[in-house]
């Protein structure tokens, strides 16, 4: 089975070389694409340029205009490679692929294959709906729901920015009926960045979508995006309170591949460290 692994960013330093090194060890780096969104920062640069040489497909889309599509423009790519693989997952950089087993992350080529068979055999596509997020700061992460998708390469569907195809405000999916169904996919999501970074990235995705970025003018945006735009409104220590206690420690995760996970600084003295499962096989 080819499961291929496609990836909008812009100067994800922190994020780019264990995304690619973790992606490559799990699918092999020619099965990854990443699109760079108009890069501009020496060590990102740098990293592109060593995945070129690795055998990671490095497209270029530098333009905001090409940030606001990027759910067609990933389509797009995922459809070209219908005669050589069979599923596409869409991700972002702080997002790591694996599959979810017993309340526990697992990062094994053999199951995450298991997952898409078992999808196949009912949908053309795949609701994510398993992740383990993180704590800036720490090498744990803790359980939370999302809403994404992976797909076959010629399901007729119409992937928005997100990769979620869902209705946050009715609860429902936007696929078309009798082409989803359920899987054990699971993501590892560092989305959770320290303050000051958490920051930069917001206002990245916001800029152009809103005219300043005084308070009214946030709680007023409804465009896409929205969710960042409660950032610029907390302290940072609010911030952080409002954050689950980790329940386990992934640095196993990353040691395999010789990594330290992103974002980190401590282990959680709480977290279960249990691993059986969870490294790259």
């Amino acid at each position: 089975m080819r499961i291929a692994v496609i990836m909008m960013q812009r100067d994800e330093s922190d994020l780019l070389h264990p995304w690619i090194t973790y992606h490559s060890a799990l699918l092999g780096p020619e099965n990854l694409v990443i699109i760079d969104n108009g890069s501009i920062e020496s060590a990102a640069l740098a990293r592109l340029d060593q995945a070129r040489s690795e055998g990671v497909r490095v497209i270029s889309a530098p333009t905001r205009a090409d940030f606001k599509r990027k759910g067609p423009l990933v389509q797009n790519i995922g459809r070209a490679l219908s005669e050589t693989h069979d599923w596409i997952v869409p991700l972002d950089c702080d997002e790591f692929l694996g599959t979810f087993d017993k309340d526990r992350f697992v990062a094994g080529r053999d199951e995450l294959e298991r997952a898409f068979r078992s999808a196949a055999r009912k949908g053309a596509v795949a609701r994510v709906t398993h992740a383990f997020w993180n704590l800036p700061g720490q090498t744990g992460l803790y359980y939370n729901k999302i809403h994404k998708v992976a797909f076959k390469p010629q399901a007729p569907i119409k992937l928005d920015k997100g990769f979620h195809l869902f209705d946050g405000k009715s609860k429902s999916s936007l696929v078309p009926e009798g082409l989803e169904t359920a899987s054990r996919i699971c993501y590892l999501h560092y989305h959770n960045r320290h303050a000051a970074e958490l920051l930069k990235s917001a206002r990245y995705k916001l800029e152009g979508q809103v005219p300043d970025f005084r308070r009214r003018t946030l709680i007023d945006f409804k465009g896409s995006g929205r969710h960042v735009a409660r950032y610029f409104m907390s302290e940072p220590e609010t911030y952080h309170r409002k954050l689950k206690p980790a329940t386990w420690d992934a640095a196993a995760v990353f040691e395999d591949v010789g990594l330290v996970p992103p974002f980190p600084t401590r282990r959680p003295r709480s977290a279960r460290r249990s691993f059986g499962a969870c490294g790259i096989r």
